[in-house]
């Protein structure tokens, strides 16, 4: 029992103990006093920043997706052309009148 009177009288004169966290309050009540009618307009600012990140995030993932359905598209146009020259040069010497024999 003597123990735990001990403990608890540490606590109490530690760097977490209630009189500490009772100097530290009175010692903050000043900018409390200032701060406390600024509360309800600083919390709508913080709640509309938090809508805009939202918003700015969403229209980022936006660009992301539309980036990447054009990558793709790009992608597939460019294999695309790299097949149809492929074909033509392998074509080229079987046709009569070729691009290649024209150029000759």
């Amino acid at each position: 029992m003597e123990h735990s009177k001990a403990i608890f009288r540490n606590l109490d004169d530690g760097p977490v103990g209630s009189t500490k966290v009772t100097s530290e309050l009175k010692a903050q009540a000043p900018r409390y006093a200032k701060l406390l009618p600024d509360l309800p307009l600083l919390l709508a600012d913080f709640c509309q920043e938090q809508k805009i990140h939202h918003l700015i995030r969403q229209v980022l993932m936006d660009l992301l997706a539309a980036q990447k359905r054009t990558n793709k598209l790009l992608q597939a146009i460019i294999y695309s052309g790299c097949w149809v020259c492929v074909g033509f040069n392998r074509d080229a010497n079987y046709l009569p009148y070729s691009f290649i024999s024209k150029v000759h």
